[in-house]
């Protein structure tokens, strides 16, 4: 009895954990610009004094959530700065919550690479005219690393990440 009792709990604590997610919502952070990497634990802001990244005010709601700041990333990213990194323990689904800086050119190729900027895993989300939020959910598959997301074609925006 006291085996069965050992062998629920733990399969219990396992499906838990197997269940945790883990959100950052940029809502939280200091309104400002964000000019050297910034580690926020399981996360990383890439900015650097030549590619900074802004936090601003700027609200959106979607799914019933509602956002009142942004990262707002003014161009380009690349391993010199403009990017996220999420570190992740193993296979999960990684939900972006975002949307283009302008309606210009309507669509926002956006990179999510994995252990560095040139693992690239797919390219594709924010096809959006700038105007309102969209999410794209991403699938990983593998073991503990680091994700990157960033865009190779011009600037974004990003209100949340979430890790399932």
């Amino acid at each position: 009895m006291k085996t069965l009792f050992t062998t629920v709990l733990i399969c219990l604590f396992s499906s838990l954990a197997a269940s945790a997610q883990k959100m950052w919502n940029f809502s939280d952070l200091e309104v400002g610009t964000i000019a050297k990497i910034t580690d926020l634990g399981d996360l990383a802001i890439g900015g650097t004094r030549v590619k900074p990244v802004v936090v601003d005010e700027n609200s959106k709601n979607i799914d019933g959530m509602s956002f009142t700041k942004r990262l707002k990333f003014p161009g380009p990213g690349s391993a010199q700065g403009r990017f996220v990194k999420v570190h992740v323990d193993g296979s999960c689904s990684l939900t972006v919550y975002g949307m283009a800086s302008n309606a210009r050119d309507g669509v926002r190729a956006m990179i999510l690479s994995k252990g560095d900027l040139k693992n690239v895993l797919t390219n594709s989300f924010l096809s959006n005219d700038g105007s309102w939020i969209s999410k794209d959910t991403y699938k990983y598959e593998g073991g503990s690393t680091d994700l990157f997301l960033y865009s190779e074609t011009g600037g974004f925006n990003l209100y949340a990440i979430r890790i399932d």
